[in-house]
């Protein structure tokens, strides 16, 4: 069957009206004792110099700063599944509209130069959705012939608010030396634009169609240490991806990135129990006008299962513990402002 798909997007008046991009920042004045503790002990108010002053004033907020932005569209599809016997534009096989609408609502607190706590909130249309719980499960033995004996489930349905906690961490260091963040935070760790193959932190893939769109991280303790006198950055990171784990689940990860020229070179490696150990090179930089990037990670193992056969019982699957996966990209960005235009291209192996 020959397919043809059309995508139409509605009226500009329509979309002008329906579809705002809103965004805003305000500042709140909400108990900051309450929240953090005296400000007598936060705040070193007998400042030595105008010089630490000026720079108290930068990295202290009197109050805590909420920021957002609202997004919303209408769209409208309309699909004929074969144009080439009696094709009609009045009568598409299938046609509808697709409305959109997510806000998300950010909060800032830096309550003394050495701390700062950062919130994300994203909440989307509809506001209420349906999700299948498992309730129980039943072994089935003997089970009807050909097929093993297997287990039947049994699920619900419930109903729960659109709502997620994007990101929730907070910034604090020692020194000034050595800087450290603490929660659920978007970790940047690759430096592909389309494809990541080197990133094996968040949560999310990047999303082809929409790759400058902030992806979920998981819950991580990161920590920086910028090497004095230097472009030079080493990063740790320990990730935390269940609320109940030992100690030994911990996935341990480490990262060196060296400024070299106009270029940034970066070595770093991934390691977790009974998972495939990787490695990982990026390099970032530009001639003239065309910015460069590229990754490449090497995997000793595969999480990925491959069917072996086919039996009377369905696909046997078998893993790969012992070889060795390579994944590598290569791209470009070339970027006329005045123009409001940006070309883009990547290779992925």
């Amino acid at each position: 069957m020959i397919a043809t798909r059309t995508m139409a997007s509605v009226l500009a008046l329509c979309t002008a009206a329906l579809a705002p991009v809103l965004s805003f920042a305000q500042d709140f004045s909400f108990d900051e004792e309450a929240l953090f503790g005296s400000e007598e002990n936060l705040v070193d108010s007998s400042a030595s110099s105008s010089s630490a002053d000026a720079l108290s004033s930068l990295l202290v907020y009197e109050s805590v700063r909420i920021s957002g932005s609202f997004a919303g569209s209408l769209g409208a599809e309309w699909a004929w599944n074969d144009p080439w016997s009696g094709f009609r534009v009045s009568e598409p096989d299938s046609y509808g509209l697709t409305p959109s609408a997510s806000l998300r609502l950010g909060m800032d607190a830096r309550p003394s130069e050495d701390m700062r706590v950062y919130g994300q909130l994203r909440m989307a249309w509809p506001f209420e959705q349906s999700v299948s719980v498992l309730t129980g499960a039943t072994y089935v033995d003997p089970a009807p012939a050909p097929l093993d004996p297997f287990v039947s489930t049994t699920s619900t349905s419930l109903t729960q608010l659109n709502l997620s906690v994007f990101e929730l961490f907070s910034d604090f260091n020692m020194g000034d030396r050595l800087f450290f963040r603490f929660g659920k935070q978007t970790v940047a760790w690759g430096v592909g634009y389309f494809f990541s193959p080197a990133d094996v932190l968040n949560l999310e893939a990047i999303d082809p169609l929409n790759p400058g769109e902030q992806r979920e991280g998981p819950l991580t303790l990161r920590a920086h240490w910028p090497l004095m006198g230097t472009q030079h950055n080493l990063w740790a990171y320990a990730v935390f991806d269940s609320p109940e784990m030992k100690p030994e689940d911990i996935a341990l990860a480490a990262k060196a990135e060296f400024a070299i020229g106009s270029w940034e070179l970066g070595v770093g490696g991934w390691l977790k129990r009974e998972r495939p150990e990787r490695m990982m090179l990026t390099a970032a930089g530009s001639v003239g006008k065309v910015s460069l990037f590229g990754e490449a990670s090497l995997s000793h193992g595969s999480d990925r299962l491959w069917v072996d056969s086919i039996g009377m019982g369905g696909p046997v699957l078998v893993g790969d513990e012992h070889s060795w996966f390579f994944k590598g990209t290569a791209g470009f960005m070339w970027q006329q402002s005045d123009w409001h235009l940006t070309l883009a291209g990547q290779y992925l192996y």
